[in-house]
Formats: C-alpha cells, structure tokens, sequence
C-alpha cells in the first residue's frame, strides 16, 4: 500500500510539473487559463520599421473583475422615472378652498424635493457605474477609465519601452510602437450589454487585453492609457460620426495630419485597425474633422472635459 501511494504521488507530481511546463513555454498566439486564474496572452506583430516584435500580457482575475466593476450600469437604472405631481382636493367654503390651497403648496414642495433628492441619486449612480451624462446620452468616463487603468497597463508598457530602447526607436518610436501593438489586436464590436449590464459597448483596457479583442473607442483607450502610462506624451481622443481615434502631443512630419487644441498638437492616431502610421488616418475621417464633426475627449484629470 505504501508503495502504491508513493508511486500516485511520484505520477501526480510529473503531471504537474509537465502542466507548469506546457504552461510558462507555450509558444503559440492564444489565450491560456491553466492552474491560475491568471490570463497569459501572447503577442507578435510587425511594426512600421518591418521588424518583429513579441511580448506578453498577464492579467490576473482580480484585475479583470476590478476593472469590470468600475463600467456598468443595470439596465433599469439607466433612465430616471419620477412619479408625477398630482393632488385631488375637495373644498366648499372659502376658509375650506386657503386651507386645501396651503396644503396643495406643500405637497408640491415635497415633491420637488423628492425629485431633487432621486435625481441627485441618479447622477451619483450614474457616475459610480463610469458614465456621464451628455445631454440625454450616456457616455462612458473615458478620463476616469483611463486614470483607473493606467497603472494595470504599467507592466506592458515597460516591457513596450525595453523593445522600444533595445531597437533605438527613441520617444516617438516608443509611440509608435505602442500604437502598432495596439493595431494588431483584433478588431471586433462588444455587445452594448455584458454580466447583465449596460456598458456602451466599451472593453476597459484590460478587459481587451484579456479578452484580445476591441472596436474602435476600447482600442483607442488602451493606446492612450498605454501612452500616459509609458510615455511623458499628452494624449487625447477624438470622437465623432460613431467613431473614435486618437490625438498623440507630436509635431507631424511631411504628410501627417494633426490637429491643433489648446496650444498643443496631436497627430492623428487610428488605433483600431490597419497599418496606419502617426498623422494618417482615412480620407472620410480628415473630411469630418475639417467640418468640426468630430469632439474632443482630454483625458487629463485636472482638466478632463469633452469640446466640440
């Protein structure tokens, strides 16, 4: 019996350390949760300069859970319903008709306090689930998302930069280069609702990175967290006619458009998909640019806001 039990355990041991080995030597594109909880994708894409470049992405479960639980509101709770005011009173005497008047009066300062207090709700709500409101729209809090998930970015954008200096690329090379990983993950649209709640259709930063895919507003957020997490660049985004890119602080070069907002330019940067090198972008999006069709999203928290 006890030689039976040790040689389970020898056999036990073996399956594990081969899984362990499987695991950290896998060389293969794709997405693996074995004994942890932690996703490990890998990367490998060409850059601009036609060399190639790999790296990896872990993120653990407890990331993605945080970063989830800082997008998404219950789909009852995205529009604000207030009752009505109504009051039915009966009077017959004039004494009768100044008493019920007083009493109506009240009535309808406590309900527009209510309203006040439900509506003030509402909008905490609102924020705490990562939107803003923007007229009767819903938007997600791109500054407050890309605060939040710039230090879960931080170990990807190290190891972006160690490429970067390893090839001589400099800072706009680092740029650059953060900008074609960016473009190599797939391009695909979320749902509008994901876990039973309403995102907008919007992966955090992390969530593409687990997930390995994204549309044009979630990619466009990982690149500018990316660059605010590992370059000294100020970023900004630009949405508009259901899409959205990114502006990256840099003097364009013969050829590049860019666009000019509070004393800084910003090369035009499309992150979610094509080779398309800083200051090129499609001809339709210079088009709705040029008739101001297009908002500006600044990502600085001290100064976060959204200008036509």
């Amino acid at each position: 019996m006890a030689r039976r039990t040790i040689c389970i355990g020898a056999f036990l041991a073996i399956v594990l350390l081969a899984g362990y080995r499987y695991r950290s030597s896998l060389p293969m594109k794709g997405i693996q949760r074995m004994w942890s909880r932690t996703v490990h994708r890998s990367y490998h894409w060409q850059h601009f300069d036609r060399k190639d470049y790999d790296c990896t992405v872990d993120v653990s479960a407890q990331t993605i859970q945080a970063a989830q639980g800082e997008l998404g509101l219950p789909k009852d709770q995205r529009q604000l319903v207030i009752p009505g005011y109504k009051f039915e009173a009966k009077y017959g005497t004039p004494e009768e008709k100044a008493q019920v008047q007083q009493q109506m009066e009240e009535a309808k300062r406590q309900w527009e306090e209510n309203a006040a207090r439900l509506r003030q709700e509402h909008e905490a709500n609102i924020q705490r689930s990562g939107f803003v409101r923007q007229g009767e729209a819903l938007l997600p809090n791109f500054p407050r998302l890309r605060q939040l998930n710039a230090p879960r970015v931080q170990k990807l954008a190290q190891q972006l930069n160690t490429l970067a200096q390893k090839s001589k690329l400099g800072e706009r090379g680092t740029a650059e280069l953060m900008l074609s990983f960016v473009q190599e993950i797939k391009y695909r649209v979320p749902p509008k609702e994901r876990r039973g709640l309403y995102t907008g259709g919007l992966l955090t930063p992390v969530e593409v990175l687990a997930e390995g895919y994204g549309d044009c507003d979630s990619k466009s957020l990982l690149l500018a967290t990316l660059l605010s997490a590992g370059t000294p660049l100020k970023v900004v985004l630009l949405t508009g006619c259901e899409h959205m890119i990114v502006g990256m602080e840099g003097n364009p070069r013969a050829g590049e458009n860019a666009v000019t907002f509070q004393g800084r330019t910003y090369l035009l940067c499309e992150a979610s998909s094509g080779v398309w090198e800083p200051g090129h972008v499609d001809k339709k999006i210079l088009d709705e640019l040029r008739t101001r069709k297009y908002k500006v999203i600044v990502l600085d928290a001290a100064t976060a806001d959204e200008r036509g």
